[in-house]
């Protein structure tokens, strides 16, 4: 009776290591009507960086196609089929499939995602209050109406956008780790529904284990934004962004020391006569801790590397190639470029985009005892 058990057991836990390792992974089956393309491709958009990113692709017979592959956290996906027809879905590491005919796309199923059913119940709420705000418009704009009409009117637009505001702050509430509710905060953000002020009570709620999807990462980054105080005399906005050799590098990596950040690209015009000066300026100040590093808002890798690799640097060179959404350039409110910013070693703001000139000046007039003093005071 044991040794029965004991089999019964250890099968028991093998399949619940076969279902755990099947999560780990992420497997797409389409069986669509009226599909007449030949390849169906599952892509990721990114809106906000303009880039398209094919995951996978697959032949199509008789409207079965299949992907498989991993996402590190739920994904807002495409399924191309040929040039007319784009299915929306999340994918999140699980068995999930499409069925119905590409002729009538409202009736479309897409089962096996919990992220894309808390995003569908998280619009379909939104699209009832978008209902009833557009016909209350629709009554105050009438003719005839009496003025204390309109001011009851009014006031029910006003809580029928605060309600919006509630029903999605309710769900994450219920559901902190929903990266579907993340991506439909994120979506209210994009589609300008809402400000990211409004929003920033339902950022918070947001669980972080999540913290690393991409889409609580940008709601993040735009809060942090939005709560900068970016002025001389201010701390500076802390950072973490990649050496183009690999490591990782924060504000306190650089603390005790002067930091000019610089911000820059490979197109960047003057880039060569800047870096030229700043290697002179370099030089001479070698008798003050100083030091600077460069970012770059380039999208492509090896392009940058390519166009660096005849050259040395004795600073850091960094880039999270997101181009200008990278979340150092939001934080210092990069709007062009070349631009700079000039840190003090206790990890304040001494100056907003100097000159050559005025950098080297202000760096001249901190002697080793001045700086020493400083130190010793924090």
């Amino acid at each position: 009776m044991i040794k029965a058990f004991i089999h019964i057991l250890s099968i028991f836990c093998c399949l619940t290591m076969l279902t755990s390792c099947l999560h780990n992974s992420f497997s797409i089956k389409g069986d669509l009507r009226c599909v007449s393309a030949s390849r169906a491709y599952l892509i990721h958009v990114n809106p906000v960086l303009n880039t398209v990113t094919i995951i996978d692709s697959s032949d199509i017979d008789q409207g079965h196609f299949s992907f498989k592959g991993k996402v590190n956290y739920p994904l807002a996906c495409q399924i191309k089929l040929g040039r007319k027809t784009t299915i929306n879905l999340m994918v999140e590491n699980s068995d999930i499939s499409i069925t119905g005919s590409v002729q009538l796309p409202e009736e479309i199923k897409i089962r096996g995602s919990q992220s894309e059913d808390d995003f569908n119940q998280l619009v379909a709420a939104g699209n009832i209050i978008k209902q009833k705000k557009n016909d209350l418009w629709t009554q105050l704009i009438k003719p005839g109406n009496k003025p204390e009409e309109d001011v009851i009117l009014k006031e029910k637009i006003s809580k029928i956008e605060d309600s919006l505001l509630i029903v999605t702050q309710q769900f994450v509430e219920e559901h902190p780790k929903s990266v579907g509710a993340a991506y439909y905060v994120y979506y209210l953000l994009l589609d300008r529904q809402l400000e990211i002020k409004q929003l920033e009570p339902i950022i918070k709620l947001f669980d972080e284990s999540i913290y690393g999807s991409e889409y609580v990462e940008y709601l993040r980054d735009e809060m942090t934004l939005c709560d900068n105080n970016l002025h001389v005399g201010n701390e500076a906005p802390n950072f973490k962004i990649s050496k183009l050799t690999g490591d990782t590098l924060t504000l306190d990596s650089f603390r005790g020391k002067f930091l000019f950040i610089n911000f820059t690209a490979s197109w960047c015009p003057g880039r060569e006569r800047r870096d030229r000066n700043l290697r002179a300026i370099y030089k001479i100040r070698q008798d003050t801790p100083f030091t600077i590093m460069s970012v770059y808002l380039d999208r492509n890798k090896q392009l940058l590397m390519d166009k660096l690799k005849c050259k040395k640097y004795p600073w850091a060179l960094v880039s999270s190639f997101q181009y200008w959404e990278s979340p150092i350039t939001k934080y210092y409110d990069v709007n062009s470029i070349p631009y700079g910013v000039l840190i003090s070693p206790d990890g304040k703001i001494l100056k907003m985009n100097p000159s050559m000139m005025l950098l080297d000046s202000i760096l001249q007039t901190y002697s080793k005892s001045e700086l020493l003093k400083m130190n010793n005071n924090e």
